[in-house]
C-alpha cells in the first residue's frame, strides 16, 4: 500500500508577518486619507452655503425694497434724482449729513480692495446684467431712494386726486460701514431718514461679512434701462480652519416706474 506523502506544517514567518502589516497599512491610510478629504470638502461646502445663505438673504431685502421704489427725476423735497447712487460715503448735498458717513474710512477701504476675481458668472445669475460691472475694481456704491406710502388713507398707493404715486416722506438708504474686523468688511445698514421736521433717522442692521457692494442705475451704467437697478453683493468670511470664504451674487430690480 502507497501511502499518500504528508506535507509539512509550518507556521507563519516573520517576513510574511511583516508584508502583511505593511500592505495594511497602505489600506488603512488610504482609507483614512479618503475620510479626511470627504470631511475638509464637507466643512469648506458647508461655510460656502453659510456665506451664500447670508448673501441671499440680505440681497432678498435689497430687492423687496428697490422693486417697490421709483424713478423720481426731481424729487420734490430735495430737488434731486432718486433713486440717487453714492460713492464711499458722500451724500448729494441736499440731503445734508444724514446720509454722509465714515468718508474717508471708505475711501481707504475702496482704494485698497484687489481687482475682482474673474467669475464666470454670480452664484445666482440674475435675468439681465449689463457688461462691464465685474471688469473693474471692487467698489462702494450706495443708493437713496423713497418706497410708497399711502398718505391719503384710500388704502391705495396711488393718489385719488392725481393718479400718482404717493411717496412716502421718508428717505431710505442702503450704506455702508466698517465692522472692524481682520478681513476689513463692511456692516450693511438700512438707514431711513424723515424728512417731516424731526430730522429722526433710524438704522437697521441687514448682514455683516460684506467685501464689496455696487448698485448701478442708467446714470452710472448708461446700457441699463430707465427702470432698472444691478446689484453686485460680494460676501467674505473665515471659516473655523481659518479659511476665507467668498460668494458673488448679483441681481437687477425693476422699480415700480421710469419718469
Amino acid at each position: 500500500m502507497i501511502r499518500p506523502r504528508r506535507h509539512r506544517e509550518r507556521g507563519t514567518t516573520l517576513l510574511e508577518l511583516l508584508i502583511s502589516a505593511a500592505i495594511s497599512l497602505v489600506i488603512f491610510g488610504t482609507f483614512a486619507l479618503g475620510v479626511v478629504d470627504g470631511i475638509d470638502w464637507s466643512t469648506q461646502s458647508i461655510g460656502t452655503s453659510d456665506v451664500q445663505e447670508i448673501g441671499r438673504r440680505a440681497l432678498e431685502v435689497l430687492r423687496r425694497d428697490l422693486v417697490r421704489t421709483g424713478r423720481i427725476t426731481v424729487d420734490p423735497a430735495t430737488g434731486i434724482l432718486l433713486p440717487a447712487v453714492t460713492s464711499n460715503g458722500t451724500a448729494p448735498a441736499a440731503l445734508g449729513n444724514a446720509f454722509t458717513h465714515h468718508t474717508q474710512a471708505l475711501e481707504a477701504l475702496a482704494a485698497g480692495f484687489p481687482v475682482a476675481p474673474e467669475w464666470p458668472e454670480p452664484a445666482n445669475p440674475p435675468p439681465f446684467v449689463a457688461p462691464g460691472s465685474e471688469l473693474e475694481p471692487f467698489g462702494i456704491r450706495e443708493i437713496i431712494f423713497r418706497v410708497p406710502q399711502d398718505l391719503d388713507g384710500d388704502g391705495r398707493l396711488l393718489s385719488s386726486t392725481t393718479g400718482t404715486i404717493e411717496w412716502s416722506p421718508s428717505l431710505v438708504g442702503f450704506l455702508l460701514i466698517p465692522s472692524g474686523d481682520e478681513l476689513g468688511t463692511l456692516k450693511l445698514i438700512r438707514r431711513t431718514v424723515a424728512l417731516n421736521g424731526t430730522g429722526s433717522v433710524k438704522d437697521e442692521a441687514i448682514c455683516g461679512n460684506v467685501e464689496a457692494l455696487t448698485f448701478d442705475t442708467t446714470e452710472t451704467k448708461h446700457i441699463l434701462p430707465k427702470d432698472a437697478v444691478e446689484i453686485h453683493l460680494h460676501m467674505a468670511r473665515r471659516d473655523t480652519r481659518g479659511r476665507v470664504q467668498r460668494m458673488h451674487l448679483a441681481t437687477t430690480v425693476a422699480m415700480r416706474n421710469s419718469q
